[in-house]
């Protein structure tokens, strides 16, 4: 009776146990499946970021064009423009680019991902050709922005752009005889850069848009009548009749001039009364200044200040100058562009209003190092203490700070890699020409790090002189010819394997190299099939959307593939909690070259028996193998190595100590097969060391090494 209640006990135990890990296994289960959809939902809305973030900075380009009367952009066809950017169709750049290709432009846009040095150097040298050509590098800064840097949406992103205007600081506005002369012309690449970086950073349209929003919309209720700065043109503001009805017929006469005096005091009041408000705003949205142009500001400031070709009051003049004229002033004048105000009109009076205010702020700004001129002066006299002179003041009182405190990984996994980054670089195959045509000039042999000059070189001569969009003439012609290309080439590797069919002497390399070439042009011509496949089933939609003139962005990745956040292979979990172990027992180990025992039990080979309780044997050899491998690191302690073993170890990685029967000859038989094997393909031996296993396991990792060997 007793050893009966002794055996209900241990198998209600041992129901329990199976019970707790089946339900540990299925919440296991459940929460990886949790992870993985979250995972792939984080990936899908980044991708979506990314991809809006393009669309948003071209049709923001668009705004900013029609504002500022640019010839490419008129009224008449904004509205198509905005709808091309809306219908632009995202797809990856393997589907329009040849791989060779696509492989070598993956590379050079990670290279200069990893380089915000080498890309400052060839905007400068760019800039420099541009000089000596009478060209513009407006279009090429804008496509490093775009394309390499993905507008700037991502904190990474915003460092790498840091960065580079830190090293475009030292090149063109610190090195140059007169700094402010830089800024103020505005077509370097940093004033371009920097107006594209603060256009598009997210804190400074947060900051724009708490100073301004309230003093913008104010103006734009007020605009029966233009607020001219100069008195001399209050009264020519007004048609012929108009003014005789106001002033009179007389301009002479003393009625005229009391009446004109009148409206001008009119005038300048409310110009002081608008100006207030834009003074008081922003002065307190100071706290939203944003965190990056601060930093920028005053990496500047010390740049100059260390160079000692300023004064320091003159690097105050041109940190002025970088805030109030590329930054607050634009937006006082522009204030749909960076998104003060939304669906609000802007009419042409509240427009010049909003520049003469503009004027007015800078005016204040400059006061303290620059005279104001005598239209201007008035109204400087209204403001006694000049708070705008307090803006920069406050922005360089403020510590430097490295771009490693400031950009702290804000979701990172367990290895400290952000999560929170750009997967891939986006751009439409005119910004990929014009990136194209900028590393093929003699700007990138002015690069200083050689390392980097030279892969470029090297891979800018595997790349064509243009790329053609699939559907244009000039890339129809080219794939013709390369079809017949490729056909003759094929002809001629068939020529040659016959050859060498018939002659049995020729070298093993040479033959392999021949069966790599028709490996690599099969795969070609498959690849080409597919492309034709495509383009025949789909040529009327190709032909339609060329019709249309609708965009498609390439995409090539960015980086090596990234591993999902709490989904860590077992391999690499095994690796970081023996970690701790191995540097315990190299810290108690006393150096002695000791032999251990080449042989471990299930406990030290994992949890593999004890993770479920209904896993096939296939799965439970899986397990094991990952396990063994995981403990590769502590067998490869030993001392001796396996090559001292017999040779019948060493041929198959894993055999029994303690296996008979049926069994024992299956292993056997698996054994020799490896061996005929491996003479066969010459495969060296499998430098693994041996394991206690259970026999039916064992057999089914054996049959799995076969089958590596064999692949």
């Amino acid at each position: 009776m007793a050893m009966d209640a002794y055996s209900w006990q241990a198998v209600s135990s041992l129901a329990v146990l199976c019970e707790r890990l089946r339900s540990e296994k299925l919440l296991v289960a459940s929460e990886l499946e949790n992870l993985q959809l979250l995972n792939e939902q984080i990936d899908a809305e980044q991708t979506l970021l990314a991809q809006l973030s393009w669309i948003g900075t071209h049709q923001q380009e668009i705004l900013s064009r029609l504002v500022n009367s640019h010839p490419s952009v008129v009224p008449e066809n904004c509205c198509l423009l905005n709808a091309q950017l809306d219908a632009a169709r995202f797809v990856e750049a393997y589907q329009r680019i040849d791989a060779h290709h696509y492989s070598a432009l993956t590379s050079i846009f990670n290279l200069l991902l990893t380089s915000p040095r080498s890309v400052a150097e060839l905007l400068s040298c760019a800039d420099d050709l541009s000089k000596e050509t009478d060209g513009a590098n407006e279009d090429l800064v804008r496509c490093v922005f775009n394309f390499v840097y993905g507008c700037c949406v991502f904190p990474s992103d915003e460092r790498r752009v840091l960065e580079v205007l830190s090293h475009l600081v030292h090149m063109q506005v610190a090195s140059d005889v007169d700094p402010r002369r830089v800024l103020r012309k505005g077509s370097a690449a940093f004033c371009r850069l920097y107006r594209l970086f603060s256009d598009g950073l997210f804190a400074a349209k947060i900051f724009l848009t708490a100073a301004l929003h309230d003093p913008v919309m104010y103006v734009l209720s007020q605009d029966e009548l233009f607020l001219d700065i100069d008195p001399s043109k209050s009264a020519i503001r007004f048609p012929p009749e108009e003014r005789r009805k106001r002033f009179g017929e007389d301009e002479n006469s003393l009625t005229y001039l009391q009446k004109l005096t009148a409206h001008r005091r009119v005038i300048e009041s409310k110009l002081i009364a608008i100006s207030t408000r834009f003074v008081q705003g922003v002065m307190q949205a100071m706290n939203c200044f944003p965190q990056s142009l601060g930093w920028l500001v005053r990496e500047l400031h010390a740049t100059l200040i260390e160079r000692k070709k300023v004064t320091a009051e003159q690097a105050s003049l041109i940190c002025t100058d970088l805030i109030f004229t590329y930054l607050i002033c634009p937006a006082v004048a522009n204030p749909e562009t960076l998104g003060v105000i939304c669906d609000t009109p802007v009419t042409y009076i509240a427009r010049f209003n909003l520049m003469q205010v503009g004027q007015i702020l800078q005016t204040l700004a400059l006061a303290p190092f620059e005279q104001p001129p005598s239209h201007l002066a008035y109204f400087y006299s209204h403001f006694e203490q000049n708070p705008m002179a307090r803006v920069v003041q406050r922005v360089l009182e403020c510590s430097r700070t490295s771009l490693d405190k400031m950009f702290v990984a804000s979701s990172a996994d367990s290895h400290g890699s952000d999560q929170l980054v750009r997967r891939f670089f986006a751009g439409t195959f005119v910004e990929l020409n014009c990136l194209h045509s900028a590393l093929r000039s003699v700007a990138p042999d002015r690069l200083t790090d050689s390392n980097i000059r030279r892969e470029l070189r090297a891979m800018m001569r595997r790349l064509p002189a243009r790329f053609d969009t699939p559907t244009s003439p000039n890339r129809a012609s080219e794939t013709k010819t390369e079809q017949r290309m490729r056909s003759l080439a094929t002809k001629q590797e068939q020529d040659v394997v016959r050859n060498s069919s018939l002659s049995p002497s020729r070298p093993r390399n040479s033959t392999l190299r021949t069966l790599a070439d028709r490996v690599q042009s099969a795969a070609q011509r498959g690849q080409q099939r597919l492309r034709s496949q495509h383009s025949s089933g789909a040529g009327i939609s190709l032909q339609d959307e060329a019709n249309s003139s609708n965009i498609e962005v390439l995409m090539f990745p960015l980086g090596d593939t990234r591993e999902p956040l709490g989904l860590c292979c077992e391999d690499k979990f095994m690796e970081s909690v023996r970690q701790p172990l191995t540097s315990r027992k190299h810290k108690t180990s006393d150096g002695a070259a000791e032999k251990r025992t080449r042989f471990l039990d299930i406990e030290s080979l994992g949890m593999s028996d004890r993770a479920t309780d209904a896993g096939s044997d296939e799965d439970e050899g899986a397990s094991l193998c990952s396990s063994m491998d995981g403990n590769g690191d502590a067998l490869e302690d030993d001392g001796e190595d396996v090559s001292t073993l017999p040779d019948n170890f060493s041929d198959v990685g894993l055999i029994s100590a303690n296996v008979s029967g049926p069994d024992h000859q299956v292993l056997v038989d698996l054994r020799r097969s490896a061996v005929e094997i491996r003479r066969i393909r010459r495969v060296p031996a499998l430098n693994i060391k041996v394991i206690r296993l259970h026999p039916h396991v064992e057999q089914q990792l054996c049959i799995k090494r076969i089958c590596q060997v064999c692949r």
